[in-house]
């Protein structure tokens, strides 16, 4: 069994100036129909204003933009974390989520993440927490589990590959036991400034 519920890619030691000032965060809450999610504006560099802020998200596999269903909580002038709700989702659904700056003449958009919501209340609900400790061949994925299912979990991890949907054929971590609240896995990748896409799995 496998249930793949959030996408993330990251290019190993190269991030884009501009997505440093800004990350699209975590999953707080996921259901079939909703989920709370928890950015953070990381810096605000001479003095930048914001005129708004938020998540904007899509159905499918397009990138968002304020065309879109957003959050906007209007003018900010200091860094920190929001949070936006994400209402009215289908289940089974993909959704390309991203946060955004909006300035005076320009919009700054964070690296986005994919969020599948649910089919099956009987399956886990998890998804890609974070990804932390990028270096030049190397990072760490986290996993959150926000419920366990009711079924029994055999192995769980992360997969992960140069290419887009990575599968548990291609490099992988493998867990066993008990399902826990939070794990991480060493994405490990031979090939330096190369776009990784990382999976959570169980």
């Amino acid at each position: 069994m496998s249930l793949l519920i959030s996408l993330w890619a990251c290019e190993l030691g190269n991030p884009p100036e501009r997505q440093l000032l800004l990350r699209t965060g975590t999953v707080l809450d996921l259901s079939f129909e909703a989920a709370r999610i928890q950015g953070e504006i990381v810096d605000l560099p001479n003095g930048m204003r914001v005129e708004g802020y938020g998540h904007c998200w899509k159905a499918g596999l397009e990138l968002p933009t304020l065309a879109d269903s957003l959050t906007d909580f209007g003018p900010r002038d200091q860094p920190g974390s929001f949070e936006s709700q994400l209402p009215g989702l289908r289940a089974s659904q993909s959704y390309q989520v991203r946060a955004y700056i909006r300035l005076l003449t320009d919009t700054i958009y964070a690296a986005p993440f994919l969020l599948q919501t649910p089919a099956n209340p009987n399956l886990p609900v998890f998804g890609l927490w974070a990804i932390d400790n990028i270096s030049s061949q190397s990072a760490q994925a986290k996993a959150q589990v926000y419920f366990p299912g009711l079924v029994t979990v055999l192995r769980y991890g992360h997969c992960w590959n140069t290419q887009a949907q990575p599968t548990i054929d291609q490099f992988r971590s493998i867990f066993t036991g008990s399902l826990p609240g939070l794990y991480t896995s060493d994405v490990t990748q031979s090939q330096p400034q190369y776009p990784v896409f990382c999976a959570g799995l169980c």
